[in-house]
């Protein structure tokens, strides 16, 4: 089960909201953009591996849910397609 994410002690805009902002463009872009969408799923995957870096186990769920709105399975699909997963990581 999915842990919950603490509750937030400041409203300043941090790294990881800026992170899920960028994810969530890039979803976006997937679902609107159907001539670059497996590019901008591409670079949502490469997004969420970097974020996934950032949290404790059973944390990661919870920050997919609640940041970047969508599933749990939708952003293992993301990174699993991202090239470069199992060897040198690709940035874009």
């Amino acid at each position: 089960m999915a842990k919950k994410l603490p509750t937030r002690k400041t409203t300043r805009i941090t790294a990881r909201d800026r992170l899920a902002y960028r994810i969530r463009v890039e979803h976006a872009a997937v679902r609107h953009d159907l001539r670059e969408s497996l590019l901008h799923a591409r670079r949502a995957g490469a997004l969420l591996i970097q974020a996934k870096a950032e949290y404790a186990r059973g944390y990661w769920m919870a920050w997919v849910r609640e940041s970047c709105q969508f599933s749990h399975s939708l952003a293992n699909l993301y990174m699993r397609i991202c090239p470069g997963v199992g060897a040198d990581r690709r940035q874009f």
